[in-house]
């Protein structure tokens, strides 16, 4: 979580927690089709997916192919301004 969209820092509130609750929030809002909301252009054949680096590195697959499959990714909206 990262840019306008990550959660202030809130003594309350675990940061992680904020960022899980944005993102969850983010997935709420472009349901039931949250592939019409994702940041990533539909054809982009420029990904590199860092989870599929993963999955290759930590021996969960073997196929090659996950390192240019996309991804869901979503942008959190910024947290309100509250005056």
């Amino acid at each position: 979580m990262s840019g306008t969209g990550k959660p202030a820092s809130n003594d309350n509130l675990d940061i992680r927690i904020a960022d899980a609750r944005a993102g969850a929030q983010a997935l709420l809002a472009a349901m039931p089709s949250p592939e019409h909301a994702n940041a990533i252009p539909v054809g982009d054949t420029s990904v590199y997916s860092l989870a599929g680096t993963a999955l290759l590195r930590t021996g969960w697959s073997t196929a090659t192919a996950l390192l240019s499959q996309p991804c869901l990714v979503l942008k959190t909206a910024p947290p309100p301004v509250i005056c």
